[in-house]
Order: C-alpha cells, then structure tokens, then sequence
C-alpha cells in the first residue's frame, strides 16, 4: 500500500473514532443529566467526561496531522 492509501485509511479510522468518542460523551452527557434530575452524585462521572473531550481533542489534533500528511503527499505527487 503505498503511503496516500495508508494516511486516507488513517484518516477513515480517525473518523470513526471520533464519531464514536463523540457518541460516547453524548450518552454520558444524558447520563450526568439523570443523575442530577434523580439528586445522584456525578463527580466520577463528570470527570469521565472530562477525560472523554480531552481524548477527543487528542483524536481532533490526530486528525489534522493527517490531513496536512496527505496534503503534503498530494502535493509531493506521491
């Protein structure tokens, strides 16, 4: 495979993950909204959440450097 194929497939996984990363803090999100409604505590899980929009902007970042990789590549005509 050569390396435009391999950074496109990078770039379709990066995808995904933050497609579910995202879904993932959103059933959180509803699941905090819950507890509060219900007088839970949601401390563990509002610092879960916390780490979940940091690994997405980890992920957002990934993505970037791909995309400018296959910029870069696109450019090279490699």
């Amino acid at each position: 495979m050569d390396k435009l194929a391999q950074e496109r497939n990078h770039l379709a996984l990066a995808d995904r993950r933050i497609s579910e990363a995202e879904l993932r803090a959103a059933a959180l999100r509803a699941t905090i909204e819950r507890w509060r409604c219900t007088g839970g505590d949601d401390a563990l899980a509002l610092e879960l959440l916390r780490l979940f929009e940091e690994t997405i902007a980890l992920y957002l970042r990934h993505r970037q450097l791909i995309l400018d990789s296959i910029a870069r590549l696109e450019q090279t005509g490699a």
